[in-house]
């Protein structure tokens, strides 16, 4: 256990970002590390996908779909949203034809403790503060419209 734990003082949760105490009900561990949070949502959700979580702020080139960093040198604005690329032909792409791959972003952002709460920008729940998460209900493959999936990534086969 680290000095902090012990101390008594805040954690933060990995999922939203509030700080929790060493005492709440909900934990896990991963990879040898202890991680507290502040709900049922927060903890099933980090152990759905716990990477998602743990690794360096990325964000998804909607051309590719591959994860580019927040500091990535290919970006543009696009009806009021920025977007970053892996390269400058996927820059080129997008700027081409942007309307092609929206379809790939964001669907809209939510509370995990009050999943009623839906909008289109990131911000805090009216009800709890906590900060709204992404919610893809769906991956549309730029390139093959017709192709839906619930997880980003290559399509997966029925074996």
């Amino acid at each position: 256990m680290s000095d902090r734990e012990l101390s008594g003082s805040a954690l933060k949760d990995p999922v939203c970002g509030m700080e929790v105490t060493p005492g709440s009900m909900f934990q896990a561990t991963y990879k040898r590390k202890h991680y507290t949070f502040c709900s049922p949502q927060c903890l099933t959700e980090f152990q759905n996908n716990p990477e998602k979580y743990l690794s360096p702020v990325l964000f998804l080139d909607p051309v590719c779909c591959k994860s580019v960093p927040t500091d990535g040198e290919f970006r543009t604005s696009y009806d009021g949203q920025e977007y970053i690329f892996c390269s400058e032909r996927c820059l080129a792409k997008f700027q081409e034809s942007p309307g092609k791959f929206i379809v790939a972003t964001v669907e809209y952002f939510s509370c995990p403790r009050h999943p009623g709460v839906r909008q289109a920008q990131p911000g805090e729940c009216p009800h709890c503060g906590m900060p709204l998460t992404v919610v893809r209900s769906k991956w549309v493959c730029p390139h093959h419209p017709q192709v839906l999936q619930d997880l980003m990534g290559p399509l997966k086969s029925d074996e």
